[in-house]
């Protein structure tokens, strides 16, 4: 049990949930497990049985937003996102490089490995800065999501990337990170990673320039 003298404790965990029954429904490219399970309510009791569906990749994943601190800029990607085909704007999203962890990698491992096969950018692992964790879609996606900054210079960047073995087709280019901060409120950044990482770089903008 949680520390109940701090309010933002959980007041669970996992031991006061029972899952009665797991199984895989599907797998392709993505999964789904069905779950039937229950959990202790607030007020001491416990939920009837629930059947519900978690969408699994089966591994977490790995965000990085390059910065050039010299020059203030951000690189960015835009990429087809099926999962956006009923987007008012647009199906293709403007986002930073990500990519799931592979078998036997580290987050940080994922991080240098997508840098490179999605924006051709190459740093050393100590140029990477951990922002924080999170889960984008806890109600219905298992995934959590390690976000980074990576330190770079982007003054050769390419203008493509991707890897064809996995489909991908990505615009690559930089911009000032004001102005892609900008962005944000313009709703043409809408990727909840790419967000998470422009806001956590203005709120830490001072330590990156000191």
């Amino acid at each position: 049990m949680a520390d109940g003298n701090n309010i933002f404790a959980p007041r669970f965990n996992i031991n006061d949930v029972k899952v009665h029954e797991k199984k895989r429904a599907y797998k392709n490219f993505f999964a789904i497990d069905e779950y039937q399970v229950s959990y202790k309510h607030f007020d001491g009791t416990t939920s009837p049985i629930l059947h519900r569906e978690i969408f699994e990749r089966d591994h977490d994943a790995s965000v990085v937003m390059p910065y050039d601190p010299k020059t203030d800029e951000v690189c960015l990607i835009e990429q087809f996102r099926p999962g956006c085909l009923k987007d008012k704007i647009s199906p293709w999203l403007l986002e930073v490089v990500a990519g799931i962890i592979d078998d036997g990698e580290t987050p940080e491992d994922a991080a240098l490995r997508e840098l490179k096969e999605e924006a051709g950018i190459e740093i050393e692992k100590k140029d990477l800065h951990f922002c924080m964790g999170e889960y984008p879609s806890p109600g219905g996606i298992s995934e959590y999501v390690n976000i980074y900054i990576g330190i770079c210079d982007l003054s050769h960047l390419d203008n493509h990337g991707g890897l064809e073995s996995e489909s991908e087709d990505i615009r690559v280019f930089k911009v000032k990170f004001e102005d892609a901060y900008n962005q944000i409120a313009t709703g043409l950044i809408r990727n909840s990673a790419t967000i998470i990482a422009l806001m956590y770089l203005k709120l830490n903008y001072e330590k990156f320039h000191k």
